[in-house]
């Protein structure tokens, strides 16, 4: 699964048209699923209502061709409730709460939250934080369409070490970059083809380990457009990348491109600029 960027124009309003550029070559790469509005997508940036009209897209862009898991959480429950139920209205398959930031709510107020965001829809909840698992099951025990716990293989470490501990699934940032990659190596871990694995995580952890030099996720975006893909710029206060945090992306993107993993030309695409 890919935690989606969101496009931004050089004057930080959506770019739909890159948006839909980006989804076609994900697609086109294989990936099974699509996580919209996250930690990626800079969902702290867009307002209630971008939030929304962001799921919207996605979903009719993908028109059908993989699940959309679109992200509702917030730092309050009143506003994750309503975008929760904004989402289930648009027709998102699976909602994803990433947990109340600024502050840190303890266990027992953490459960409540999840269980009223379950409460309020019918749809499938998974909780985003990869610290908070170890009470998942109380929030079971009270909601029935909770369905754990989802963590970006970038905050745990290497794709291949999170396969091996036993996840059952893959969401990966590289795989803006590189979805042949990830999915290929998914493929192999899961067909028992553990040397063909471990090359392509190897292929791919450079790029894990540069996405933390510059503010996030302004190195994920410029590795895109360096590979090809209108990511655009992020909103503000993230700026551009540095000089030197831009040669070591390009040295990376090289080499996953020589080792053909990056997405195939989408008929269109703009390249080297923001839209």
């Amino acid at each position: 699964m890919v935690p989606l960027v969101t496009p931004f124009r050089d004057n930080e309003r959506i770019d739909f048209t890159a948006w839909q550029e980006i989804l076609d070559a994900l697609m086109a790469g294989g990936v099974n699923g699509i996580l919209a509005a996250g930690i990626e997508g800079e969902f702290q940036s867009l307002s209630e209502e971008e939030r929304v009209v962001a799921l919207r897209f996605c979903r009719q862009a993908l028109a059908g061709r993989a699940p959309l898991y679109g992200n509702i959480g917030s730092a309050s429950t009143r506003e994750s409730v309503r975008l929760a139920q904004a989402a289930e209205a648009e027709g998102v398959d699976c909602l994803v709460a990433v947990s109340p930031y600024i502050w840190e709510p303890s266990p027992d107020e953490l459960v409540d939250h999840y269980v009223e965001i379950c409460h309020a829809v019918r749809v499938a909840v998974f909780g985003y934080r990869e610290r908070h698992t170890g009470f998942g099951g109380r929030i079971e025990a009270q909601a029935e369409n909770f369905a754990g716990f989802l963590d970006s293989g970038e905050a745990s470490g290497p794709a291949l070490e999170s396969m091996r501990a036993g996840s059952g699934a893959l969401v990966s940032a590289c795989a803006n970059v590189a979805p042949r990659a990830l999915v290929e190596m998914w493929k192999a871990f899961h067909g028992g083809r553990l040397e063909d694995a471990s090359r392509l995580d190897a292929l791919v952890e450079p790029l894990r380990r540069a996405l933390p030099l510059h503010t996030y996720p302004a190195a994920i975006k410029e590795a895109m457009r360096l590979a090809g893909l209108p990511a655009g710029v992020c909103r503000r206060p993230a700026g551009p990348v540095p000089p030197a945090v831009r040669e070591t992306l390009a040295a990376i993107v090289a080499t996953l491109r020589d080792a053909r993993c990056l997405p195939e030309p989408v008929p269109g695409t703009r390249t080297g600029t923001a839209a």
